[in-house]
This record gives structure tokens, C-alpha cells and sequence, in this order.
């Protein structure tokens, strides 16, 4: 079957009566060409083919680096010996040899002319010259009769010193101590005294020997006044406990007990450690009002302020904060406080309360006084024990009236304080 009719019958009758070649040519004539469809995988490797005849020589490369050089190759075999050199130059002189045995002796040579004759004896008086077997060298000789002066040599040493057992030269320090004694002296004679203080002596073989007048700051003899000052005063022996020395009369004294009756009685301050005071009076102040203070208000304490200062023996009390240093000791406080009120509640209470250093300190019992013309008041008195000089101490009062009061102030003390050291 021809592709044609292959065609044909695939696609059956051709649309529009077309013979069947009719509408393969305008098929053909038809781009029936489709999208591209994916690259599909590489084939394999073919056979390789036969090499190919070689090519002509290229041109010559350029020359590389060096090589490194090669190792040394092993030594020759020796050459022949070469001529000989120039000599050396001369070596140094060797040690000189060892010493060859002594030679004979030579013959004897003939004798010498004779010398002059020397003197036949020695001189007593002027040593003579002698010769000696060295060559150059000469001496002098004497006879035994010759003399000169002992002890014209230097040096003092021809003989040992002299001791107490055996004679010689003087010493240097025998010399010394002979020079120093006197002429004509003799063995226990007195050549000086010296003093130790306060004994003075004035030195020398016959001295003065003095002693010093005692002082306060050092000993010595007693003075004539220093003795009649002591003699006015009795033995000590019997003197009982407590008792002073007391004038008795002008010029006289004696031990005995403490007369403040006397003109010699004791003055003065004597101190707290000493069982005194410390003053000469006994420390007291009193304070008081002079106006009344308001604003007492009911159930509260209220710090009472002061307005005078009438008596401050010892700067114990300080109007400016109403407050009072007590010094140190035991006091006793006498507080009044009188209220401007009419007839109060029943049941009223009025106190008075000690404040220490700002912080409530005692409330002491006190006593309500009775109604005088409207006013009604409080007193108490107590006894502060070991006060120390530091500790402040401040009034403070309290009513529970349901109402304000007023503290009545006049001249007359109604409203104070009082303190005084026991």
C-alpha cells in the first residue's frame, strides 16, 4: 500500500470533497511542525577512531632553570711530589748545655814582691788599721788597754731598768713620779684632799674643808633659820588619827582636833570626793511664772514654760528651754501648779509629770489643793538620787477636765518649781 493511500485510509475521506492527493499536497504544504519536545539523554560513547599521522616538530621551548648542583665526586689519586722549596729561616738558639767537669788545675804562679812591714804593736790610744781576707775591705783594731766613755751609745737600752731587786737604768715612769714628789717629803705625808658634794675642799696640802647650805633641791648643812622653823613643830610621837597641826598662838603650834571656832578655822570649798559639795553654798534655783500660760488642753501633757528665773546658784537651771541640768548628787524638787478654772468635774484628775531627757520620767503623788477663789492646783515634792550633772529634767502637766485650761502665773510663786542638792 502506498503511502498515500496509507494516509488516506489513516485519515479517511478528505473534508470538502477533496480527492485524497488534494488534500495531501495542501497538507503537506502545511507547517505541521510541532513545539520542540525535551532534549532527550546523551548518547554513549562511540569507538575511538584510528590515530592520525603525527604532526610536524614544534619549535624548541625555552632552556629551564639550572639543576642543582651535583655532589662533590670522590678525591683523585696523589700527583707527584713537586721540587723542593727555599729553606726555612734559622730556628731560635737552643738552652744552654749542662756544665762540663772542672778542668786540672793550672801550675802555680811565681811569688809576688814582700809588702812593707806593719807596725810591730797595737797603739793604747787610737785603734790601728787592720787588713782583712776581702778583697776591698779593712777594719780597725786596738790594744787591750784601750778605754773610751760608757754610754755615749744611743738607745738607753746598754742595761735593763732597775726593779726593787736589782739595779739598772731609770725608767721613764720612775722618772715621772719621781719629779712629782716634793723635796723633803716623806713616806704618810698628806699631798691633797678633794670633796664630794656638799663637801668643799679647797685642795692642796693644807686645804679648808667647807660644807654647802642644804637646799630644796639639794643636800647640805642646816641653816640656822631652817633649824628654828623645825623647832616649831612638835614631835610627832602620840599624834592621833585626825588630828592637824593648829596654831595655838602666834608663833607656837600644836596637834590637835579641828576648832572651826577658832581664827584658824577651816575656809574655803571642799570638794564632792571629799564628802563636801563642791560649793560654797549648796546648789538650788527656783523658777515661776509670772502670766499665765494657756492652752492646757484636757488628756494631754503639756510642758510647763517658765518665765523667771529668781534664784540659779550654779547655773543649774536654763530659762531659754525651761529646763534644769541637775549637778550631780540627790535633790529634792518641790513642783506647784495652780489652774484658773471654776469649780471642776467631779472626778477631775491634775497631775505632774518629771520629764528625763525629753522622755517621761516620774508622775509623783501630788496633793489637789482646795478651791481658792476659783483656782485649783497640784503640788508634789520628791527626791532625785544620783543625778550626774548631765541629764536634763523638764515640768510637764495634764488635766482631763473635757476642757482648755490656763496655768495662773503671779508674783506671789502660785505656779513653780524649787530645787536644791541635798
Amino acid at each position: 500500500m502506498s503511502t498515500n493511500n496509507l494516509l488516506a485510509q489513516l485519515l479517511g475521506t478528505a473534508p470538502g470533497g477533496q480527492s485524497t492527493n488534494e488534500f495531501l499536497a495542501q497538507l503537506l504544504a502545511t507547517d505541521l511542525t510541532g513545539p520542540a519536545g525535551p532534549q532527550g539523554p546523551a548518547g554513549a560513547d562511540g569507538a575511538q577512531g584510528p590515530q592520525g599521522p603525527a604532526g610536524p616538530q614544534g619549535a624548541q621551548g625555552i632552556q629551564g632553570p639550572a639543576g642543582a648542583a651535583g655532589a662533590t665526586g670522590a678525591a683523585g689519586a696523589q700527583g707527584p711530589q713537586g721540587i723542593q722549596g727555599p729553606a726555612g729561616a734559622a730556628g731560635a738558639q737552643g738552652p744552654q748545655g749542662v756544665k762540663g767537669d772542672t778542668g786540672a788545675a793550672g801550675a802555680a804562679g811565681a811569688q809576688g814582691p814582700q809588702g812593707p812591714a806593719g807596725p810591730t804593736v797595737f797603739s793604747g790610744a787610737t785603734p790601728q788599721p787592720l787588713g782583712t781576707a776581702a778583697a776591698g775591705a779593712s777594719g780597725t783594731g786596738s790594744d787591750a788597754a784601750h778605754v773610751h766613755a760608757h754610754g755615749n751609745l744611743a738607745g738607753g737600752a746598754l742595761h735593763s731598768a732597775a726593779t726593787t731587786g736589782a739595779a739598772g737604768f731609770l725608767s721613764a715612769a720612775d722618772k715621772t713620779k719621781l719629779d712629782g714628789i716634793a723635796a723633803g717629803a716623806q713616806p704618810g705625808d698628806v699631798t691633797a684632799v678633794t670633796g664630794t658634794a656638799p663637801i668643799v675642799s679647797s685642795g692642796g696640802t693644807a686645804p679648808a674643808i667647807s660644807i654647802t647650805a642644804a637646799t630644796t633641791g639639794a643636800a647640805g648643812s642646816m641653816s640656822a633659820a631652817d633649824k628654828t622653823k623645825l623647832n616649831l613643830y612638835p614631835a610627832v610621837s602620840g599624834l592621833a588619827v585626825g588630828q592637824v597641826i593648829r596654831a595655838t598662838a602666834a608663833g607656837a603650834v600644836a596637834f590637835g582636833a579641828v576648832n572651826l571656832a577658832d581664827t584658824d578655822g577651816v575656809t574655803g570649798i571642799l570638794p564632792i570626793a571629799n564628802g563636801g559639795t563642791g560649793y560654797s553654798t549648796a546648789p538650788a534655783f527656783t523658777a515661776t511664772r509670772t502670766t499665765n500660760q494657756t492652752g492646757i488642753a484636757s488628756a494631754t501633757a503639756t510642758k510647763v514654760l517658765w518665765t523667771t528665773e529668781i534664784l540659779d546658784s550654779a547655773a543649774t537651771f536654763d530659762l531659754a528651754t525651761s529646763r534644769s541640768v541637775l549637778q550631780a548628787g540627790n535633790w529634792l524638787l518641790t513642783i506647784s501648779i495652780v489652774y484658773a478654772m471654776m469649780t471642776p468635774p467631779e472626778n477631775t484628775s491634775l497631775n505632774i509629770y518629771l520629764f528625763k531627757n525629753g522622755a517621761y520620767f516620774v508622775n509623783p503623788v501630788g496633793a489637789i489643793l482646795p478651791n481658792l477663789a476659783n483656782y485649783y492646783g497640784v503640788t508634789a515634792t520628791l527626791i532625785i538620787t544620783g543625778a550626774n550633772g548631765t541629764d536634763y529634767y523638764e515640768v510637764y502637766v495634764g488635766q482631763n477636765t473635757g476642757a482648755t485650761q490656763a496655768l495662773i502665773g503671779n508674783a506671789s510663786l502660785s505656779t513653780s518649781w524649787v530645787g536644791v542638792r541635798l
